[in-house]
């Protein structure tokens, strides 16, 4: 990912006379980017092609689609970027403008999309519920696991300090790690 997208742009940078244009496609994120005319204007153009977009089916088809976007946007304005450096809006180059209207239809189409910001949070949080069952199966069923926790609980009972407490939670969860490394190896080899 291009960090240089996702630059902070100054508040009151907006407020004064710069050379960012009500046309401009700001490159980045936040309030202000959401709230910029000309990134409205953009979402509003791109919802107009998404039917077609949506309906074609050859990657040459879609790219054609992202140029008449960006064309669009250039007949009165650009895809900028603020630079730090100067405090001035920048133009982005021509991959990283392809990459934003790009990014934008596949978003609004997530459903039919892998590359979509929608599906890679849902293919993230399948992937952690699916790793935090493998666990919980494992402290469930695992008798050397319930073993570590019944005498972490045990010894929590008589702990002085915050100390104690603390060096009683760090060696459990050191064994328990230790055991789930040792579990998984065990799996692995019985299938």
């Amino acid at each position: 990912m291009d960090h240089s997208l996702t630059s902070t742009i100054p508040t009151e940078l907006l407020n004064c006379k710069s050379n960012l244009c009500e046309f401009d496609v700001i490159c980045a994120r936040g309030r202000i980017t959401k709230e910029h005319i000309g990134n409205i204007r953009y979402r509003k153009m791109v919802l107009q092609y998404l039917p077609i977009y949506s309906a074609l089916s050859t990657k040459s088809e879609k790219s054609m689609v992202v140029s008449r976007i960006i064309n669009s946007v250039r007949e009165r304005g650009d895809f900028v970027k603020y630079c730090g450096k100067t405090g001035n809006f920048e133009k982005v180059s021509e991959r990283i403008a392809r990459e934003k209207v790009g990014q934008r239809l596949r978003d609004m189409l997530h459903t039919q999309y892998k590359s979509s910001t929608q599906a890679k949070k849902m293919r993230r949080h399948a992937q952690k519920t699916s790793e935090d069952e493998q666990i919980r199966q494992v402290v469930r069923n695992n008798q050397q696991v319930k073993s570590i926790m019944s005498r972490a609980v045990s010894e929590m009972h008589d702990f002085n300090s915050d100390q104690d407490f603390d060096n009683i939670f760090t060696l459990a969860n050191a064994s328990i790690l230790e055991e789930f490394k040792r579990s998984r190896s065990i799996d692995a080899v019985m299938h």
